[in-house]
């Protein structure tokens, strides 16, 4: 019998960018299903939901409406081929698949991890791309030393593979346990997508155990607080710095959240004061901060009348590098990065201060109670720490 077959165009408005939002094609074959961006975009109100086209007084509405009849097209022609040659199984993954140049092609692990990124480009945070190209170098490095090979296969990749991994990550490069674990968990999430593509069976990694030790965030206390407030020196570089961590260390905010800040985000509270209103970029959380005057007198020293951005930050390899020098030029007992200022926001500044935990869940975006109270134990573990010379 032959399968259903349909081909739909929908919307992502939750996509949405400034270059408007993006279209998507949905294959239907049988009871599959199979999306692809058309790498198309149009302007708010211009679609038509009963044609699926662009409403024909709209910007650029010929083009894009020829564009969707050629895939539309294109992919019946593909459908048909699969359905005359009988003995192939057709799946809307396949269609699709074959559409976009992909079908049989991909057999290699780094081949993959490429394929995954490329799919992934307009739906993860670059951070999180940062990460996953971070990875596949990584397995290029360990698939040559290991095996000496420029790819591995898929068809070979097996739960041995991740523990060859796992000892590779430990002993030959600068990986903490938490961090092999990273680069394990984002390959079975690699993985986990090839099945979903058909390219595997199944995913040989879902057995390996992802165990994380607990590690303590990273912070300045009071007094490493106070003298980083009072540095100062001929390095204009350096004081930036020290501009910017501060930011961090009194709103709480991560690196890409204070790049992304502009003056649309700072806004009149209920209590008629000034507070910072922003999306977490990890999360999608939204994240108010009440203003507080040592990260306002930030602001205004670096906000200007000519750029929307309001904190004209480094690079986050580049502040990172600066705090590296700050840590050791002002004697700090560990060294911090730029992610340790919203660590000292939550205690030193927060907790130490008598925020409650649930009120700092809220401030800081965490979607779970649980990603909050490690600072807690932090708090606890310092107030342990000062009572020890009183119990003698």
């Amino acid at each position: 019998m032959v399968a259903s077959y349909s081909v739909s165009f929908v919307l992502r408005t939750a996509r949405q960018s400034k270059k408007g939002i993006p279209i998507y094609c949905r294959i239907r074959v049988g009871n599959t299903y199979a999306e692809f961006s058309t790498k198309l975009r149009i302007d708010k109100g211009s679609w038509s939901k009963a044609f699926q086209r662009v409403k024909h007084k709209a910007v650029r509405s010929c083009y894009v409406n020829i564009r969707l009849n050629e895939i539309e097209k294109d992919i019946e022609k593909i459908y048909q081929e699969f359905l005359l040659a009988k003995n192939n199984v057709v799946t809307a993954q396949i269609v699709k698949n074959r559409y976009l140049g992909l079908d049989n092609d991909i057999k290699g692990l780094k081949e993959l991890i490429l394929f995954f990124i490329k799919e992934k480009d307009s739906l993860l945070a670059e951070g999180s791309l940062k990460n996953y190209r971070y990875t596949y170098g990584t397995l290029d490095s360990f698939i040559k030393l290991q095996y000496g090979a420029n790819d591995y296969p898929l068809k070979y990749l097996s739960i041995k593979f991740a523990t060859l991994l796992e000892n590779y990550l430990i002993k030959n490069t600068n990986c903490t346990n938490n961090g092999a674990m990273k680069h394990i968990q984002r390959l079975k999430t690699i993985l986990n997508f090839g099945v979903k593509q058909e390219y595997l069976k199944t995913n040989p990694m879902n057995t390996f155990n992802i165990s994380y030790k607990k590690v303590l965030p990273k912070y300045i206390n009071s007094e490493e607080l106070k003298t980083l407030e009072n540095f100062q020196c001929e390095n204009k570089a350096l004081n930036k710095t020290r501009d910017f961590f501060l930011f961090a260390c009194y709103t709480g905010f991560s690196y890409i959240e204070v790049k992304n800040l502009k003056k649309q985000h700072i806004v009149k509270g209920f209590d008629g004061e000034k507070w910072i209103s922003i999306n977490r970029q990890k999360t999608g959380t939204k994240e108010e901060v009440p203003l507080l005057p040592k990260a306002d007198e930030i602001i205004q020293k670096y906000i200007s009348d000519s750029n929307d951005f309001i904190i004209p930050i480094y690079s986050n390899q580049t502040i990172n590098r600066y705090l590296k020098l700050l840590s050791n030029k002002l004697s700090f007992r560990n060294q911090i990065s730029y992610h340790s200022g919203r660590h000292t926001f939550a205690t030193t500044v927060a907790l130490s201060n008598g925020v409650p935990l649930e009120t700092l869940q809220k401030v800081l975006g965490h979607n779970s109670i649980r990603s909050t109270q490690i600072y807690g134990q932090i708090v606890n573990l310092k107030i342990a720490n000062d009572f020890k010379h009183l119990r003698g």
